[in-house]
């Protein structure tokens, strides 16, 4: 099944996740950034209440309902009018922006919903075994396909593999890879690539731009994408928010402790 067909049919898994996201007003990408997605919905940018949560609603409502892309654009562009988001950022009086901006934003919270739905699926304790395999794919409704990602197309790796989950799509703005899974079997049948990934143990620095830390990232990762989207929230949220905590804006620091509480974990 492709990625589009899934997106057209959102599932229990992808629903629960998205819903369990907490509104964050974020000024700068870079103030939360990779595993901290899996808890929190922000709009770059959005830093009234009123339009993260109508900005929220328009997105929770393309994927518990399947809207497409041109739903989402008419209402972006109603919500983008209601707020008079152009005269503080007068790049929104551009359509061409608005367009790529609406795009960009249903496009990643569909993307990395879905992946991270898959992840709870895909992990289910009854798909854990020898017999089972992951395998990487490449979404052929892509209209910029990077070429590395492209060449994992079809890569198997042993359930639970290191590599696929470092890899788990998506992987940068716009990419949309996915993970499925399938019997060994299945997988040899189709001549499926069980050999070596292009790039497997390779990796590049990258600095931010504003904490000027530098990490190492696998190549074929974005920064800003290094987290299994899903695996955070079930394995290490608390690990995570005591490490960082420090470094986050106020507002987003109380916003997680209070999200924690929501969940039933200590803040």
């Amino acid at each position: 099944m492709t990625f589009a067909a899934e997106f057209k049919k959102p599932f229990k898994e992808q629903v629960d996740f998205f819903l369990g996201k907490l509104n964050i007003a974020v000024k700068d990408w870079l103030d939360l950034t990779a595993a901290y997605n899996d808890y929190a919905f922000y709009v770059t940018g959005a830093m009234q209440a009123d339009l993260v949560n109508d900005l929220r609603d328009a997105v929770q409502t393309a994927i518990v309902d399947g809207k497409d892309i041109r739903w989402f654009k008419e209402n972006f562009d109603r919500i983008v009018a209601d707020h008079g988001w152009g005269a503080t950022n007068p790049k929104f009086n551009d359509p061409n922006y608005r367009d790529w901006r609406a795009r960009i934003i249903f496009q990643t919270n569909s993307a990395v919903s879905f992946s991270a739905g898959r992840y709870a699926q895909l992990t289910d304790p009854s798909l854990m075994n020898d017999g089972n395999v992951w395998v990487y794919k490449h979404s052929d409704f892509v209209s910029h396909p990077r070429r590395l990602h492209l060449s994992w197309n079809n890569t198997v790796k042993p359930v639970g593999d290191p590599w696929m989950l470092a890899h788990w799509g998506p992987k940068g703005w716009g990419c949309r890879c996915y993970v499925i899974v399938v019997t060994r079997e299945t997988a040899q049948a189709a001549h499926y690539k069980f050999g070596q990934p292009e790039g497997e143990g390779q990796t590049y620095q990258y600095t931010n731009r504003k904490t000027g830390e530098v990490s190492t990232l696998p190549v074929g990762v974005d920064p800003g994408w290094n987290y299994t989207p899903g695996r955070t929230l079930a394995e290490r949220g608390q690990d995570l928010a005591q490490s960082k905590r420090a470094e986050w804006p106020p507002e987003i620091s109380r916003a997680f402790d209070a999200l924690l509480r929501s969940k039933g974990l200590p803040a």
